[in-house]
């Protein structure tokens, strides 16, 4: 046994990482270490949901003033038409013509989306669903393929349907840095699978601290609609009172004597 066998040596350092790997480090999120929590669907970790239900901004949008403040919204990026854009605008770039077919290729195949009847879908009616988010908080839709059979386009894949799901259903699966690597969907009839990430449309509504919850507009709203729910409860029961005559009695004068007997 060759001496000082057991001594170990000066150890090696590790190389000093470039300057471009520098660049690109992360910082770990401090959300991470409940990652595996995400995954499992229906939570959320929006305190006010936890402690009054999931279905709490659904029942909000079932007001008159809340739904009609949400909508305008909504409406009102709707209200000029959609149109797709070529990634290449100038005719004398040499890529032009495939930043056109691409646009054309885009475009058509929003246009002939299927709604689940079969008829044809407005692409408008997907980004309002979308936009569910303003008051969810996030919205997930599954990318629904088929090839075209005919046409110029025939051959290609493209969408024959966007999904819009409850976010009950949905979970994610992210990293330590809460980039979202795939996307879990649990239901009574299937159990929990998972959804490749390329396979959903994700909208992350008022994103905080890189979580794919978003945050909904109605968190600010609740105590305000809370007290005004409580307010209409008890003011309904005071109309009530006017549209029912008082009860009124008539008391015998204590001096007769049949009221002297009554008393």
């Amino acid at each position: 046994m060759p001496a000082f066998a057991g001594v170990r040596g000066p150890e090696q350092s590790a190389p000093e990482p470039s300057l471009h790997e520098r660049l690109r480090e992360e910082i770990t999120a401090w959300d991470a270490v409940f990652r595996s929590v995400f995954r499992m669907p229906p939570y959320n970790p929006d305190d006010l949901l936890t402690r009054r239900g999931l279905d709490l901004y659904d029942r909000m949008m079932t007001d008159a003033q809340v739904r009609a403040s949400i909508n305008t919204k909504r409406y009102a990026l709707l209200a000029r038409q959609w149109q797709v854009f070529p990634a290449v605008r100038r005719r004398q770039e040499q890529d032009f013509r495939a930043a056109m077919e691409a646009r054309d290729f885009v475009e058509a195949v929003l246009r002939g989306l299927r709604g689940p009847e079969g008829s044809p879908q407005d692409f408008r009616r997907v980004l309002f669903q979308m936009m569910s988010a303003f008051y969810r908080g996030f919205s997930v839709a599954e990318l629904v393929w088929r090839v075209e059979t005919a046409g110029p386009w025939a051959g290609k894949y493209v969408l024959a349907a966007i999904k819009f799901k409850n976010p009950k259903q949905i979970g994610f699966e992210v990293d330590e840095f809460l980039n979202v690597r795939a996307v879990t969907s649990w239901t009574p009839e299937h159990g929990l699978i998972t959804v490749p990430r390329g396979k959903c449309l994700i909208y992350v509504y008022n994103a905080r601290d890189e979580l794919p919850y978003g945050e909904s507009d109605l968190r600010a709203v609740y105590k305000h609609w809370y007290s005004k729910s409580r307010i209409m409860e008890f003011w309904n029961l005071r109309l009530q009172r006017f549209g029912i005559p008082f009860a009124y009695a008539n008391a015998p004068n204590p001096s007769d004597a049949s009221g002297a007997r009554i008393l």
